[in-house]
C-alpha cells in the first residue's frame, strides 16, 4: 500500500469524531429589497391637496406652505402627513440606490457592470473566507496552472503539503495533521488537500482546513488520474518557486523534517525522499528507489525544470508518478555514488545520485534518497524508535482499517470515537 488515500471507498463513517478546534467563517447576506411608490388620494370632504415628489415640485409645494397654517388651501392635516411620508419614502430610497452602487462601484471599479460587480463581491467575500464553495475553480488534471496556484495555501514556508483525500480517510488525514501539526512547523495552513468527495469537503471545511475541490466530486476516479494529477500540480507549484513535500496520509511524522530538508546535507539537492522498492527493475538495478509517499521537490533552476518535463512524459503515459519520477531518472540517466548507501532498509546514511548535462548549459540535478532507519518504509524490518522521523509503515489495511495497527504502534493521536464527536 503506498497512497492510502487513492484505493476504493469504503463503507462510510458511522460514528462521529471531534478531531479539531473549529474555525467558524461568518458572511453577511444582502438580500435585494423590493422598492414601492404610490399616490396618495384625499379622502371624501376633504380638499384635494397636491404631492409631488421629484425635487423640484417638493421644493415648490414646501415654497407654499404658511408656517402658521399649511398651504393655502391645503391645511396642515391629512394631505400634509401623507406628503411628508412619501417624500421621507423616496428620500430613503434614493439613499439606499446610491450606498449600492457605491459599494459595487468600489469592488469591481467604475466601468463595471452591475452583473459583474456583483460578481466580485461575492468572489471577495469567498476568497476572504477561504471555504465558500463555488469561490475558486475546481481542478483536475486537464487545469490550467492558474487554476490550480489559485488554490494556493495561506502558508508556503517551509514547503507546502501536497496531499489527496476522500472521506474512507478521513480520519487517517485527520491523524496525519494532528502528528504534522504537533511535531513540526508545518500546520495545516501549509496544506494543499485535494479533496475528492463531498464528504471529505464537509469534514474539512468544518474542520477550518480548507479543501481544494476536485472537479467532479463523487465521480469515479482512478489511480492514474490521481496520480498524474499530483505531477501536474508539483510542477505548477515548482514553476512558481513553492517548494512542495508530498507525504501520504499514513506517512507519520515523529519529529520536524526540516531539520533535514534544510540542512546544509540536502540543501543543494533538488529531489529528496524516502525509500523504496517500485518500480521492482529499477529496485533491483539501484538497490532502492525513490518513494513518492514522502518526496520533497525544491523549486528552483532549468535543471529541475528540466527533469519535471521528462516525468510529466511519462506520468501521462504510464499513469503511475512514482513509476514516472524513478523512470526519468534512469532515462535521465542518473549516477548513484558508490560511496552512499544505497540499500533499501539496512542503512542509516542517505543515498546520492546526479544527473549531469540535463540542461543545454551543462546543468546538473541532485537526487538524496533518505536514510531508512530515519525515514522508515518497511517498519517489520527497522522497527520505530528514538531515531523515526517520519514512520510511513507498509500495510495490506486500507482506509479506517488502518487505524487499529496504527494505535498499537503508538502513531493514532486523535481521541477514540466513543470518548467524542463530531457536531
Amino acid at each position: 500500500m503506498r497512497t492510502a488515500a487513492y484505493d476504493a471507498p469504503m463503507k462510510p463513517h458511522d460514528t462521529p469524531r471531534t478531531r479539531f478546534p473549529r474555525t467558524h467563517n461568518t458572511q453577511a447576506h444582502a438580500s435585494p429589497s423590493s422598492l414601492y411608490s404610490g399616490s396618495t388620494r384625499p379622502r371624501k370632504g376633504h380638499t384635494r391637496c397636491r404631492t409631488l415628489t421629484t425635487p423640484g415640485h417638493t421644493k415648490r409645494w414646501f415654497k407654499n406652505i404658511d408656517s402658521t397654517s399649511g398651504s393655502p388651501g391645503c391645511p396642515m392635516g391629512t394631505g400634509w402627513t401623507t406628503s411628508v411620508r412619501v417624500l421621507r419614502g423616496w428620500l430613503l430610497t434614493w439613499c439606499l440606490v446610491v450606498c449600492l452602487k457605491t459599494s459595487s462601484i468600489h469592488a469591481a471599479g467604475p466601468d463595471a457592470e452591475p452583473d459583474e460587480a456583483d460578481n466580485v463581491v461575492v468572489h471577495t467575500m469567498g476568497l476572504a473566507n477561504d471555504t465558500v464553495a463555488g469561490t475558486l475553480p475546481p481542478i483536475t488534471k486537464d487545469s490550467s496552472c492558474s487554476d490550480m496556484l489559485a488554490w494556493l495555501p495561506p502558508r508556503s514556508s517551509p514547503a507546502v503539503v501536497f496531499q489527496v483525500v476522500s472521506e474512507p480517510y478521513a480520519s487517517l488525514e485527520e491523524n496525519f495533521i494532528s502528528n504534522m501539526e504537533l511535531h513540526s512547523t508545518f500546520s495545516r495552513e501549509n496544506l494543499y488537500l485535494v479533496c475528492l468527495d463531498e464528504e471529505s469537503v464537509a469534514i474539512f471545511d468544518g474542520l477550518g482546513i480548507r479543501c481544494v475541490r476536485y472537479g467532479c466530486l463523487g465521480c469515479p476516479v482512478s489511480r492514474g488520474d490521481i496520480w498524474v494529477l499530483r505531477i501536474d500540480v508539483t510542477i505548477c507549484l515548482l514553476n512558481a518557486g513553492q517548494d512542495v513535500l508530498m507525504s501520504d496520509a499514513d506517512a507519520i511524522w515523529l519529529r520536524d523534517p526540516t531539520d533535514d530538508l534544510a540542512s546544509d546535507a540536502f540543501l543543494d539537492s533538488n529531489v529528496v525522499a524516502s525509500r523504496a522498492v517500485m518500480p521492482f527493475p529499477l529496485y533491483h538495478k539501484w538497490g532502492a528507489t525513490i518513494c513518492m509517499g514522502f518526496a520533497f521537490f525544491r523549486a528552483g533552476g532549468s535543471a529541475m525544470q528540466a527533469f519535471m518535463t521528462v516525468v510529466e512524459e511519462i506520468a501521462n503515459e504510464l499513469g503511475n508518478d512514482q513509476i514516472a519520477v524513478n523512470e526519468a531518472l534512469n532515462k535521465l540517466d542518473v549516477v548513484w555514488d558508490p560511496m552512499s548507501d544505497m540499500n533499501f532498509t539496512d542503512n542509516t546514511r542517505p543515498g546520492t545520485g546526479v544527473i549531469e548535462n540535463i540542461t543545454v548549459d551543462g546543468g546538473s540535478l541532485k537526487v538524496t534518497l533518505l536514510p531508512h532507519n530515519k525515514y522508515t518504509r518497511s517498519c517489520r524490518r527497522t522497527p520505530i524508535s528514538n531515531d523515526t522521523i517520519v514512520a510511513h509503515c507498509v500495510s495490506s489495511d486500507k482506509g479506517e482499517g488502518m487505524a487499529t495497527w496504527m494505535k498499537e504502534a503508538h502513531l493514532w493521536n486523535l481521541p477514540d470515537d466513543n470518548d467524542s464527536g463530531r457536531d
